[in-house]
């Protein structure tokens, strides 16, 4: 049986390494029948990979093993292109490996299962993607695999066998993230199968060097132009109109055309690049569709956006409309590594993909939310855009506190923790916590979170003597050993655990401040930090009151004075405080048999005087199995609150008026938006439903406050 071989001849295919070509103006005698794979790829070459393999077995005999340099001075540049021709047997299968290297280690590898169309030339794309290149198997760690250079060894695969094993002497250690007869494209398995492109070799040169007339003898393509990343993204944007439910984007309308929009996955520096070598631009080939004027991106896409590993992890998605569109067809430049030199134009002058500030999708409809209560004295409610859903949880119901740090919502749930990106919907990483004694954490009581960096501290709500875990993006969960802890908050980069006694500083080094002048027996169940570095901490037994440090966190010593006593008939309050400050005042939650209220304290009056009533409306218990605290937010005009069933709420902090809270997200249809958690932070408020859905939106305009 005839096998295939690598055409490297002056003839109408093209050669990875040295080989000539037909010029893409001139007519072979005859299409021949061969297999053209063209080697792309949206990284950098040089930056991301300086060596290329390519593959091929026939029956699970290996026919060629190259593995070349990338290089400004060779012939062996990316795009690049490898003929297969045809075996005696047709409908004999080929296997193909591409494979990308740095520094000696593999980075990407994409496999094809093809077969050679007889009478025609058929184009094979085998793009080497960002996205691929950090596509790990299910368990791996953060190293890469190292693939070996063993020698040209012939091994024979069994019949109809798709796991490529002919070409494992090439890779040792290396494992595929994907199942038998699949690839990673994208990040995503897929079947490896090619899908071919029947092509003309008049077409061929154009088709994939960026509409190049030919290809000279040092591999630099003459007359094709490739897309400029630096250039195209100068004006860009970040992406914030987008259904990433369904991971696509509605082109809208008003641009010079739609194919002006170019998108761009870009990349945490944590792996390994910096400014525009960042940026993995996207092609548009089959992403678009003309009838919806929408651009449906990859799965992961969407689901690397702030993910927790650091080294696949992707920050935003950049828009930009400078360019025309980056096709399959136009390569990314690449300087001298590259085989097109020659930029494709652009113009700044281009309308931006954003005018101003978008809305908030919701299937297409404008979202108009009614106002749940009677109108202020001076001004009806003014109610706010719409919520943007950021992730929906599947493991943590419930959820109970929130916390923002580092463009990261860190969400408190029934047995966990979770987080997920503040600047737009991303998937939501789920951390299970262990159970204490035997008894797994309900989440249904006592809840305590913050958040600083990278990490997030909570208690566990079985029995206050269970302690404290905390879950950091480098170590992971960490149990603390820390007695009786009333409650976690941070403030700026620190988290400080309150326990009865003393505090423990977690952040920038662990430390702890021993606490003075506290009633006895001391049950913290509360606190929160001043905008000055004082932590307000709330006292249940025998002096039920808040108490404020007097001297920031910095002193070593930290004695306390009253803050403010609990008033009738809320002094017998015997659950977790949840306390909420802005620049002059403090805010706290208490509950009577049943029935929940919120109060107010300023700072400048500070002492054994109860806190003034704010309101009872719409404010759920903070004790009780399966309701937990409600969490508190304030900011210069609102304060905010899980309202239960009545979703997220907020009143002013206006003193000088009588005011009148309000729903910020009431149901809608069958929706149910019970709220307990809500978080303040930025310009946005955070709020999470007790289904498991998490939201951002505007804060509430200004009330006047005569």
């Amino acid at each position: 049986m005839a096998l295939p071989i690598l055409h490297r001849r002056a003839t109408c295919a093209l050669a990875l390494v040295a080989a000539g070509l037909c010029a893409g103006h001139v007519a072979c005698s005859r299409e021949p029948t061969a297999v053209i794979v063209a080697v792309t790829t949206d990284m950098v070459v040089d930056g991301d990979l300086d060596e290329l393999g390519l593959y091929v077995g026939v029956a699970g005999e290996i026919k060629t093993s190259l593995r070349t340099p990338t290089s400004a001075d060779q012939p062996a540049k990316l795009p690049g292109t490898l003929s297969i021709l045809q075996p005696s047997d047709a409908s004999t299968p080929i296997h193909v490996r591409v494979a990308g290297y740095k520094n000696g280690s593999l980075k990407v590898v994409r496999d094809a299962i093809t077969t050679v169309p007889s009478g025609q030339l058929s184009l094979l794309r085998v793009p080497l993607s960002w996205l691929a290149s950090t596509h790990k198997p299910a368990g791996a760690g953060p190293t890469t695999q190292t693939a070996g250079t063993a020698g040209n060894v012939k091994i024979r695969a069994v019949p109809g066998d798709n796991s490529f094993s002919e070409f494992a002497s090439f890779f040792p250690g290396y494992v595929s993230p994907c199942a038998q007869g699949q690839t990673s494209a994208d990040g995503e398995c897929v079947d490896a199968t090619a899908v071919l492109q029947k092509i003309s070799s008049g077409d061929l040169v154009r088709e994939v060097y960026g509409g190049a007339l030919g290809v000279d003898s040092n591999g630099v393509a003459e007359g094709g132009t490739c897309f400029d990343v630096e250039a195209c993204f100068a004006n860009e944007q970040t992406l914030k109109e987008a259904d990433y439910q369904n991971c696509k984007v509605t082109i809208p309308a008003g641009l010079s055309g739609p194919k002006t929009v170019n998108f761009a996955v870009v990349r945490n520096d944590a792996t390994g690049c910096t400014g525009k070598a960042c940026f993995a631009p996207l092609d548009w080939d089959g992403k678009y569709d003309e009838g919806t004027s929408t651009f449906t991106f990859a799965p992961q896409v969407c689901k690397r956006i702030g993910a927790a590993d650091k080294t696949i992890a992707s920050t935003r998605i950049a828009v930009a409309t400078n360019c025309d569109a980056k096709m399959a067809s136009r390569p990314r430049c690449n300087g001298l590594f590259g085989a097109v030199r020659d930029k494709g134009p652009s113009d700044p002058n281009r309308a931006p993909y954003y005018s101003a500030e978008p809305p908030n999708p919701n299937d297409g409809a404008p979202v108009v939310l009614p106002d749940a209560g009677p109108a202020d004295a001076n001004k009806p409610d003014a109610a706010p855009p719409g919520p943007l859903l950021l992730a929906t949880l599947s493991q943590l119901q419930r959820p109970r506190k929130l916390a923002v740090a580092n463009d990261r919502v860190w969400i408190r749930g029934d047995i966990g923790l979770a987080f997920t990106d503040a600047r737009g919907p991303s998937t939501p990483e789920q951390i299970m916590l262990p159970s204490a004694g035997g008894i797994q954490d309900t989440g249904g009581v006592g809840v305590s979170l913050a958040a600083a960096g990278n990490s997030a501290c909570t208690s566990h709500v079985i029995v206050q003597k269970t302690g404290r875990w905390c879950y950091t993006l480098s170590s992971a969960l960490v149990t603390k050993g820390i007695n009786y802890v009333g409650g976690v908050a941070s403030n700026g980069g620190q988290i400080v655990t309150a326990a009865p006694v003393e505090l423990e500083l977690e952040t920038p080094v662990s430390s702890s401040r021993p606490l003075f002048n506290l009633p006895s027996p001391a049950v913290v169940a509360g606190a929160a930090f001043t905008p000055l570095n004082r932590l307000l901490l709330a006292y249940i037994t025998n002096e039920p009151s808040l108490r404020i440090t007097l001297n920031d966190l910095t002193a070593a010593d930290q004695p306390t004075g009253i803050f403010s006593t609990f008033p009738a008939p809320y002094d017998n309050h015997q659950s977790q405080i949840d306390i909420a400050t802005n620049a002059t005042e403090a805010f706290f939650t208490l509950s009577d048999a049943g029935t929940g209220a919120i109060f107010r304290k300023r700072y400048a009056d500070a002492g054994p005087t109860p806190g003034i009533l704010l309101t009872s409306n719409q404010v759920p218990a903070p004790s009780g199995s399966g309701v937990g605290s409600t969490s508190l937010a304030a900011d210069a005009n609102y304060v905010y609150w899980g309202g239960g069933a009545a979703g997220p709420m907020a009143v002013s902090t206006c003193i000088a008026r009588a005011v009148t809270p309000k729903a910020l997200f009431p149901t809608a249809g069958a929706q149910d938006n019970t709220t307990y958690a809500v978080a303040r932070a930025g310009t946005k408020l955070y709020f999470a439903t007790n289904d498991g859905r998490v939201y951002s939106m505007d804060p509430p305009a200004a009330e006047p406050c005569p």
